[in-house]
């Protein structure tokens, strides 16, 4: 019923402290766990990741997620960890309501030297650039395909296709089924910009990860 407090501590104190502190930055609530705001075709999000061994402490993951990049979950990279004053990654209890509200008026704090800052160093697409160029992936072919769109984005082709053919290279190179996946959307793009019309294709993109993440109303 609207106005009752959650049985949960985590989901009443997200909705009651933390949504509030957000919500003048045009942050919206996506789910339980998830709270974010889409910028520049950029979603910024916040996820509260809830321990797996029960004892009911939880941390705060902060990422970004290019939506013109073609997306059917979440992933939260480039992003990281909400982090203590020592640099320490920090789970927080919230066995109780008045544990997890001490502790979300904490991530609160957190929030404005570590997230805040993050998100609006990275709220636009240049400003993504600039972050994926510094980072290091497992995965890089994932990443030279991502550097490709934002290049894209941008309008700097040649880069762009320089990274997207290195990506290419990359997945060929890996060989397991699913960089099929990365090759086809890769050739794709290229095949967009030889015609003339890869800024359309990142549109199509976008309006189809907002359908699959379920975006809509943010």
């Amino acid at each position: 019923m609207t106005g009752r407090r959650s049985k949960d501590p985590l989901t009443a104190s997200a909705t009651s402290l933390l949504l509030p502190a957000l919500r003048p930055l045009g942050f919206k609530k996506k789910s339980a766990r998830v709270i974010g705001r889409i910028r520049n075709e950029i979603f910024q999000l916040l996820d509260l990741q809830v321990s797996s061994f029960g004892s009911g402490d939880f941390c705060v993951n902060y990422a970004l997620v290019a939506l013109f990049c073609p997306r059917e979950f979440l992933v939260l990279q480039p992003g990281s960890r909400l982090r203590n004053a020592s640099g320490v990654e920090v789970w927080w209890p919230a066995r109780s309501h008045d544990m997890a509200n001490a502790s979300m008026q904490e991530v609160v704090q957190a929030l404005q030297g570590q997230a805040i800052p993050f998100f609006e160093a990275t709220g636009t697409v240049a400003g993504l650039l600039d972050l994926l160029l510094s980072e290091n992936w497992a995965s890089r072919h994932h990443l030279e395909f991502e550097l490709g769109c934002c290049l894209v984005r941008l309008g700097r082709i040649e880069e762009a296709e320089r990274h997207l053919t290195q990506g290419i290279s990359l997945y060929q190179s890996d060989g397991r089924k699913w960089c099929q996946d990365g090759i086809a959307r890769s050739e794709e793009l290229l095949g967009a910009i030889r015609r003339g019309v890869a800024s359309e294709l990142l549109q199509e993109w976008t309006r189809q990860s907002v359908r699959k993440l379920r975006l809509e109303e943010l």
